[in-house]
């Protein structure tokens, strides 16, 4: 005995709408679909290792403002590399290690209000004041 092929019909809420509008939907639809393969765009990149992932790190900013010096900044590296946390497989494991490497130091470089500064710009002077 062979199974009979189910007969397929449209919903129902399309059976109730006039042709004329399920054709209109049906060219709305093809045209949609066919604008967006159009807009398919292939790029590529180079295949060297580099960029794999985002910059990832820490910046001494949000933590500190400005009140950072040499002592704090190499604590906040040792940090990064020490090994006394785990991974999600329980082995050793660093900030680093996990792709965090990156550490910015912002010291507040830009000195609002210089005289040096070019018009429009509030930089540090001359002398780094």
């Amino acid at each position: 005995m062979t199974a009979s092929r189910p007969v397929l019909h449209p919903p129902a809420n399309m059976r109730t709408l006039r042709p004329s509008t399920r054709s209109t939907l049906f060219l709305a639809f093809t045209i949609a679909a066919s604008t967006c393969i159009q807009n398919i765009v292939v790029v590529s990149a180079n295949d060297n290792g580099l960029a794999l992932t985002p910059p990832m790190g820490w910046r001494s900013w949000n933590q500190y403002g400005g009140n950072v010096d040499q002592v704090l900044m190499q604590l906040i590296m040792d940090g990064m590399v020490d090994r006394g946390r785990t991974d999600h497989n329980g082995q050793p494991t660093s900030l680093c290690g996990l792709g965090y490497c990156d550490v910015g130091l912002d010291d507040n470089w830009q000195d609002c209000g210089s005289a040096n500064a070019a018009p429009g710009m509030n930089y540090h002077d001359i002398d780094g004041n």
